[in-house]
């Protein structure tokens, strides 16, 4: 695995890790739209492919996807309270509150 430092400062520093992903046969991602970490450090990648939102643990590993047949075009994320995420769709100019589950809590617009 190669692994570049890209930018930090401090004890931030972030780097390239080629091939970190570990995904299930078929899935991919062709955009990535925004990422976030919760509180566990697993990673939520927002994406424009057929799987918008793909979590996976801080290996690498993949834990789940949600949000097929909900997102027209993932554009951005927000960590909101209580372990929600706040999902930006500018293909519907929408914004949707969810659990960390992909459970709809609120839609605005």
């Amino acid at each position: 695995m190669n692994s570049q430092a890209i930018l930090g400062d401090g004890n931030y520093k972030y780097e390239i890790v080629e091939n970190w992903e570990i995904l299930p046969d078929k899935y991919k991602w062709p955009e990535t739209a925004s990422v976030i970490t919760d509180d566990q450090d697993n990673v939520y990648v927002f994406n424009r492919g057929t799987h918008p939102m793909i979590v996976f643990d801080s290996d690498g590993n993949f834990i789940k996807s949600w949000g097929e047949d909900i997102f027209l075009r993932p554009h951005g994320l927000s960590q909101g309270p209580d372990n929600t995420i706040f999902c930006s769709d500018d293909g519907d100019h929408s914004v949707r509150q969810c659990d960390l589950d992909g459970n709809i809590i609120m839609t605005i617009g």
